[in-house]
């Protein structure tokens, strides 16, 4: 690699971002802006995090307990005369502002920070000029399998709470037609039942009325997805299933032979979902009753086993990387939960996992 090369990605990594974040400046009120609606849901804080002191973080650690109010808000904004970006779909209020809340991880303590539109783009590079009346951006999320299902449909979901009319259309990202999983979804269900409009990378949408939203964590929207896709699910089965994830995706179990081999004696069947549509991911996990994983976008398919009973056990490759994505979403669909940690990670974060202690986890979860 020359040194030309090397500058270049340092500056592509670290210069252009801290000129970026220093150019910019993160605005939440002004008169451009109308609050439709903002409700932190403190309330679901001993739902979602009662192994959590709240008062202690909020105390100690300000920054984290702001991500977690944010974590748990739902809000919807009009907003007049403003301008979305397309590399994250920020919203431009002037040349120097941005709409806090167009980008929904921005309290974040790491993606919230490392986003800002580039300024290279929006004075230098060459641009298209589109121009609306009316348009929601919603562009967070979409190329994630867990987000886009936990999240963004969920903002879907907030509009028509909002009654917010179906005639006005959707912003998306430029690579909303390349994701497999989202055009399977279009085709499997009516849940996405607005216009949409691709931004393409140039294009700054300028638009006199736009909205956008987020709806709290794990939100009864879920409920309405899963609605939309019931006539797939096998709920009647009660099948077991190991969700395996190949050694070169990260993550994943070094001594796996072992532990495939007391799984399968459990009764246990090996799926990979990464080689699955979502058509059959959605018929075999609506038939599963116990399931087993290591923490990654697979485990996201138990939102459709909803209003059946599961067992879930989550693996972590060590004791510093365990998110509560999956433990708060079978929180909310009152499934039992459980996890097991393992050791000696590697690089990609692939890491052994005792077989004595997963078959003791086995026998004392499942077989209970």
């Amino acid at each position: 690699m020359s040194n030309y090369t090397l500058i270049q990605r340092f500056n592509a990594r670290i210069v252009t971002p801290h000129i970026d974040n220093k150019f910019w400046r993160l605005v939440e009120e002004g008169p451009k802006i109308t609050n439709v609606e903002k409700i932190i849901h403190e309330d679901q804080f001993d739902v979602f995090f009662p192994e959590l002191n709240i008062s202690e973080i909020k105390k100690d650690n300000p920054a984290h307990y702001k991500f977690l109010c944010h974590i748990l808000t739902t809000y919807v904004y009009n907003l007049k005369n403003v301008t979305v970006e397309p590399q994250n779909g920020w919203v431009i209020l002037n040349h120097f502002q941005l709409f806090k809340y167009s980008f929904p991880l921005v309290e974040d303590p790491w993606d919230g920070k490392k986003k800002r539109p580039s300024i290279f783009n929006y004075f230098i590079g060459k641009k298209t000029n589109i121009f609306l009346d009316e348009a929601i951006s919603i562009r967070y999320a979409w190329q994630n399998y867990y987000h886009f299902f936990i999240d963004t449909l969920n903002q879907l979901f907030l509009l028509d709470k909002h009654k917010v009319p179906k005639h006005i259309p959707i912003i998306v990202p430029f690579f909303f037609p390349y994701i497999k999983f989202v055009q399977q979804f279009l085709d499997l269900s009516d849940f996405i039942d607005r216009k949409i409009i691709i931004q393409n990378p140039g294009e700054f949408y300028h638009i006199k009325n736009l909205t956008v939203c987020k709806d709290t964590f794990v939100s009864d929207g879920i409920f309405s997805v899963i609605n939309s896709i019931d006539y797939l699910r096998k709920c009647e089965k009660n099948q077991k299933l190991l969700i395996v994830r190949p050694i070169t995706h990260g993550r994943a179990i070094l001594n796996l032979e072992d532990i495939k081999r007391i799984a399968i004696n459990h009764g246990f069947l090996l799926v990979d979902p990464s080689n699955m549509s979502l058509k059959e991911q959605i018929e075999l996990f609506s038939g599963a009753s116990e399931i087993i994983g290591i923490h990654g976008a697979g485990l996201t398919n138990i939102i459709f086993r909803s209003g059946h009973s599961l067992k879930l056990l989550e693996i972590f490759p060590s004791t510093d990387l365990t998110p509560w994505h999956y433990k708060n979403l079978s929180r909310k669909l009152n499934f039992n939960y459980d996890f097991i940690i393992g050791e000696g990670r590697q690089t990609n974060n692939n890491f052994n996992l005792s077989p004595t202690l997963f078959e003791n986890k086995i026998l004392s979860f499942f077989d209970q």
